[in-house]
């Protein structure tokens, strides 16, 4: 499930992404590679203008210490967004599908 971010406040946010708590949670690195050679990693950062939305983001950020102390105070709104459901396909594009795999080619032994 991916937030939406929404900040509240009249003044700027900036919230560090650390390696330590949000890529763990993550389960993925969303750090960013300084050096190539060293494999030195930097620490994203999500800054919000004052009353400004972002885009989705996913749910780890709601673990970091400063974004859950933002929204306790009232500083920062989040708008959870649900998955968008996989189109099911009907019957017979099912059949038809099905039908085309289990067929011999013309010309095949």
């Amino acid at each position: 499930m991916t937030v939406i971010l929404i900040n509240r406040a009249r003044r700027m946010k900036l919230f560090t992404l650390a390696h330590a708590t949000y890529c763990e949670v993550l389960g993925s690195c969303g750090c960013t590679v300084v050096d190539r050679r060293t494999r030195r990693r930097v620490a994203q950062s999500l800054t919000l203008a004052a009353g400004a939305r972002s885009s989705e983001l996913p749910e780890a950020v709601l673990k970091l210490g400063d974004v859950i102390r933002a929204v306790a105070s009232g500083d920062l709104g989040v708008e959870r967004v649900a998955p968008k459901p996989k189109p099911r396909a009907s019957k017979t594009e099912r059949f038809s599908v099905e039908s085309r795999r289990a067929r011999p080619r013309k010309g095949s032994r």
